[in-house]
């Protein structure tokens, strides 16, 4: 039976150092139908001439589109209104930068950001809810004419009620420019035999981590996609493993309960505490039911895990040493991070 295809995606950035280890984790995989997408900016001289020297197929995606849609805290961060998820904690800032707070059944606005409400956002059919807590929700009425507290969720339409009116607001400082996903054109610089793949995006939006993420997924020719970052390494059974175990349990989604932490400065192995929902950076998924990345340079791969998860697409293997999370202080997540995942984990 011919082997399905396994599509890695990469994300790089000046880190060619590390790349060249990933790379040759993926080379030496064995499970044979497989491909490496690694994405980088134009700005990313290093990379692009790497990928110049070694056997590879070499792309550019260009977009000279404009910013897309809705905010997520309108002076910092902008993102499609798409890629918000269901569940996401937000809260609600207006045109004249008031946040809504709501406080012992009464309704207000406030200019202190600190004092603002938080909800959940509930997604339904391209409509959007807000959940208060576990029995109240906002009823908005279209042009804000009322704002109300509710025992049922109301699902509004977004371009009817938001469209002027009201941004999404969170505590993140990254700012980040979102497009759709099918406005990117494809051009082929080098076709090669070559299963590694280079793709240079020719922009000036400053994307976050996720939305590449989320690109690296539609450009992908795989069945199946897996996060393969720059800077850890993985055994030579990782896809082979994960896809076997993901077809025994009849999921379409495999993470990894465990895996090797490795401290590059200390050169110490240890075993990191277990996760009843896995690691988020070892999933592997069937490319059409894992949902999408938020559009976030941290974290932006829990919403994948947690709707695996929430729809029972997810199985979980017990195996680390396919996965070795690699330390090294200049890694997206800081000091205190790494911290916390070593004291919680067990030096070997």
């Amino acid at each position: 039976m011919k082997e399905e295809k396994i599509s890695c995606l990469c994300i790089t950035n000046n880190r060619v150092d590390f790349l060249k280890r990933s790379i040759d984790c993926f080379k030496n995989q064995t499970h044979k139908s497989r491909e490496l997408l690694i994405f980088y900016t134009k700005d990313d001289i290093e990379t692009k001439k790497y990928s110049k020297s070694i056997q590879s197929n070499r792309v550019i995606l260009t977009n000279n589109t404009e910013s897309n849609g809705y905010f997520i805290d309108s002076a910092k961060r902008s993102v499609s209104f798409f890629e918000l998820f269901d569940s996401e904690e937000v809260t609600i800032q207006f045109k004249d930068e008031m946040y809504l707070v709501v406080c012992d059944g009464s309704i207000k606005k406030t200019k202190n950001k600190s004092k603002a409400t938080h909800f959940k956002l509930r997604k339904h059919e391209g409509r959007v809810g807000f959940q208060l807590n576990d029995s109240q929700y906002i009823q908005i009425e279209d042009n804000l004419k009322s704002i109300k507290i509710s025992s049922k969720i109301n699902f509004y339409s977004f371009t009817k009620t938001f469209s002027d009116s009201i941004v999404f607001a969170n505590d993140l400082d990254e700012l980040s420019s979102v497009h759709p996903l099918d406005q990117w054109k494809k051009t082929v610089i080098k076709k090669s035999k070559s299963n590694i793949f280079f793709v240079e995006l020719d922009t000036n939006l400053n994307l976050s981590l996720g939305y590449k993420r989320n690109l690296s997924v539609s450009f992908s020719s795989g069945n199946y996609v897996c996060i393969w970052d720059d800077d850890d390494e993985y055994d030579i059974n990782r896809l082979y493993n994960q896809f076997n175990f993901l077809k025994f349990t009849k999921k379409s989604a495999c993470s990894l309960s465990s895996l090797i932490i490795y401290d590059e400065l200390d050169q110490r192995r240890y075993l990191s505490s277990e996760r009843a929902g896995g690691w988020e950076g070892t999933i592997l998924c069937k490319k059409d039911e894992m949902g999408s990345f938020a559009s976030l340079n941290r974290k932006e791969d829990t919403p994948v895990l947690d709707y695996l998860k929430r729809t029972g697409k997810l199985s979980v293997m017990e195996d680390p040493e396919l996965y070795k999370y690699c330390i090294h202080r200049n890694n997206i997540s800081g000091e205190d991070h790494f911290a916390k995942l070593l004291k919680n984990s067990e030096a070997l």
